[in-house]
């Protein structure tokens, strides 16, 4: 669904990562960074009865978004990690050019068994830009299609 008005949007989309760790301190610590590309074509479906001058594209449109993070855990227990992440996000469409960009930074709690894993991540958005909604009260984040504070909750299996 197109996040700006919630309407269906044909999309396909090829991503492409590198990750990178390094373990110092006897594995006591532990840096991580990541790069990625995604792009995407996407394409919106006609609506009818729009009122007049009410601009909506129905042309193909190519986006590109470039994502940079880095980050430091640290042991504190056995299987205890405690952690310090940042990402920043930007996107490129066909005839806007940059069209927004965030960044976020915050913690992570990691608990790792040999068997399975679990983390909680809090990353508030720090700045952004781009669109703004009307009446939206802060215009230094960016916050059309990302949030003000995100959390999350990963967990793993390894078998």
């Amino acid at each position: 669904l197109d996040p700006h008005s919630g309407r269906d949007k044909r999309k396909l989309s090829a991503t492409t990562e590198l990750l990178l760790q390094k373990y110092l301190l006897d594995d006591q610590q532990v840096l991580v960074s990541n790069l990625g590309l995604e792009s995407t074509l996407a394409q919106r479906g006609a609506i009818e009865n729009l009122p007049p001058g009410f601009e909506w594209s129905t042309c193909p449109e190519m986006e590109i978004e470039i994502k940079f993070g880095i980050g430091m855990a640290y042991r504190l227990a056995p299987r205890w990690f405690v952690s310090l992440e940042t990402v920043y996000e930007s996107e490129y469409e066909t005839e806007v050019g940059q069209e927004r960009w965030s960044w976020h930074a915050g913690p992570s709690l990691h608990y790792g068994d040999k068997r399975w894993w679990a983390m909680l991540t809090w990353m508030p958005q720090w700045r952004g830009g781009g669109e703004t909604y009307p009446g939206q009260a802060d215009n230094s984040l960016h916050l059309i299609e990302k949030t003000k504070q995100e959390f999350r909750f990963k967990a793993g299996y390894n078998f």
